[in-house]
């Protein structure tokens, strides 16, 4: 049973064909593989007329779906409408890589300092008020490295692992589309940002306090200190700047008949015309980063003026294993 309400009809074997009324008849356009171009269905009965040589598609088609009559041609008006799609990078197949054990060069956590694991020979180069006032700052301290090894873990990732695209969109119906809004959601197991890798800075080392015994370091007393800071109850490191990761500085078209915009793994575009045959590629660049291995669908919907609802399909994404 067909409804022609709908601008797109599945049939009992998930066929897509186009639907609508011609003489007071079902008119079918049919887009399958076997380049039949139009079915009539006329009292149950369907009659079928193709662009191709009917001795081309008779066989494989009836073995499909059944017997039917043929005609060489029919007297009704081609069915016009676009056909939009999306493309990541001119491809609707993507492939990255990952690999979560490739080495990092992460901080160490430190720990509290303990009075009765300083030998007593640097005992005198620390007091118990700088014990403490440094013992308090450790949980401040590890929230830093925390953050820090979190943002490495990313920048490296994305150096190594992510992918540069650009979106285009293409008419490949043979009617001017009007209007075209473009919505495409990402799944969470991907990073999404705007720009390219080279906008991605390293981020730098937090800055640290100082261990207690750094402040009292004695000509002759180095070489020991030394030692004892690669002990696991005291740890010291460098003081470096604390600058949080710079994203990317972006740059917004002010074009808003043909832009795209990103919010969190959402990418919405919109064009406010193309005609048919034609493509188009947006301006934005983004970078799509893997956290993880897997098949991943990237959902898809389209909607345009001469669309009666949204055309929706997905952009499969493989990530394999480095």
């Amino acid at each position: 049973v067909f409804s022609l309400k709908s601008r797109k009809i599945i049939t009992e074997n998930s066929d897509v064909i186009y639907a609508t009324v011609v003489n007071e008849h079902n008119f079918i356009k049919d887009f399958t593989e076997f380049s039949v171009a139009n079915v009539i269905v006329k009292n149950g009965v369907h009659a079928i007329d193709t662009n191709s040589p009917i001795r081309e598609v008779k066989a494989a088609y009836e073995a499909k779906y059944g017997e039917v009559e043929w005609l060489d041609d029919y007297s009704a008006e081609e069915i016009k409408e676009p056909d939009i799609t999306v493309l990541i990078n001119e491809t609707k197949e993507l492939e990255l890589t990952f690999n979560p054990t490739i080495e990092i060069d992460r901080l160490p956590l430190p720990s509290k300092v303990a009075k009765n694991y300083i030998p007593r020979h640097l005992a005198m180069y620390v007091t118990e008020k700088e014990i403490e006032a440094y013992n308090a700052q450790i949980p401040d301290t590890i929230k830093k490295i925390e953050t820090y090894n979190k943002r490495l873990e990313e920048y490296m990732h994305t150096q190594i692992f992510g992918l540069e695209f650009n979106l285009s969109i293409r008419n490949e119906g043979n009617l001017k589309a009007n209007d075209i809004h473009i919505v495409m959601e990402f799944p969470e197991e991907l990073v999404l940002l705007e720009g390219s890798k080279k906008n991605i800075k390293k981020p730098e080392e937090p800055s640290f306090p100082p261990h207690p015994l750094t402040k009292r370091i004695r000509s002759g007393a180095l070489d020991s200190i030394s030692g004892l800071l690669s002990n696991d109850a005291v740890v010291s490191f460098p003081n470096f700047p604390m600058n949080n990761r710079t994203l990317p500085d972006l740059i917004i078209s002010p074009n808003t008949s043909f832009y795209t915009d990103l919010n969190e793994n959402i990418i919405t575009g919109h064009c406010d015309s193309l005609l048919h045959t034609r493509h188009r590629t947006f301006n934005t660049k983004y970078l799509l980063v893997p956290t993880m291995v897997g098949t991943f669908d990237i959902n898809v919907s389209i909607i345009c003026e001469e669309y009666q609802e949204p055309d929706k399909f997905t952009i499969q994404l493989i990530v394999a294993e480095n």
